[in-house]
């Protein structure tokens, strides 16, 4: 019997006749038990190739990855070593309150910026077109350091393809907004000039290495010395 067939025979009832029943690992091995195995000499293998040295039955969830290898390979790097949340603890706890004020005020800082800089070479109208197409490309290239709160998004192994194809498609529809006239005129906006959109463009992107500076300082104090 295929480990389908014996999982579906154990699960009719009146229980259908099968050799055993299924024998499933559906908790995630944890990334430094895997690594432990490989240091004590188990081969590097594939999640269906380490199932079958278990003598494990391959499960699958609606065709996607393994949930246990999308968790071990997702786990932050000293997750297990830091201490539990409470349990009066909220949703802005542990920081995520303090991270949503100081970002959003990075935020603001960085759209104002843009404004007065515009503001000086061409007037009010392009620099609040300056401001939207700031204000706009931040929150796209923001979204990646939120990929993780605590992590560097550069040292991050997995990609999201979905990610940069919003941020193209927003990319896009912002320069149509700007360049197209009756879409311009609509949102009172005017066209930029290569220098204007290279500053709002390098003013948005700054999110970046700010967030990315504090996530560092961040990890600094959550290492303790060894007692």
């Amino acid at each position: 019997m295929t480990p389908r067939s014996i999982f579906t025979a154990s699960l009719q009832i009146p229980r259908q006749p099968a050799p055993r029943l299924p024998r499933v690992e559906w908790a995630a091995w944890w990334d430094k038990t895997i690594r432990r195995w490989e240091a004590e000499g188990l081969p590097r293998m594939d999640w269906d190739a380490s199932l079958r040295h278990f003598d494990l039955d391959i499960m699958r969830w609606l065709g996607m990855e393994p949930a246990a290898e999308g968790s071990a390979k997702r786990s932050a790097p000293g997750i297990m070593e830091r201490p539990p949340r409470g349990q009066g603890e909220g949703v802005f706890s542990g920081g995520v309150g303090i991270s949503i004020a100081y970002q959003g005020i990075l935020i603001a800082a960085i759209t104002l910026a843009a404004y007065f800089i515009v503001d000086i070479w061409e007037g009010h109208e392009a620099a609040m077109t300056s401001a939207f197409f700031t204000l706009s490309m931040c929150e796209i290239f923001h979204s990646f350091t939120l990929r993780s709160l605590e992590e560097s998004v550069f040292g991050l192994k997995t990609r999201n393809p979905l990610l940069w194809a919003a941020m193209a498609l927003s990319l896009a529809l912002v320069l149509l907004l700007i360049y197209v006239p009756p879409l311009a005129a609509v949102f009172s906006l005017a066209p930029l000039t290569a220098r204007e959109l290279a500053v709002s463009a390098a003013l948005a992107l700054s999110i970046v290495p700010a967030v990315e500076a504090v996530k560092a300082v961040k990890r600094r104090r959550l290492i303790t010395p060894a007692s």
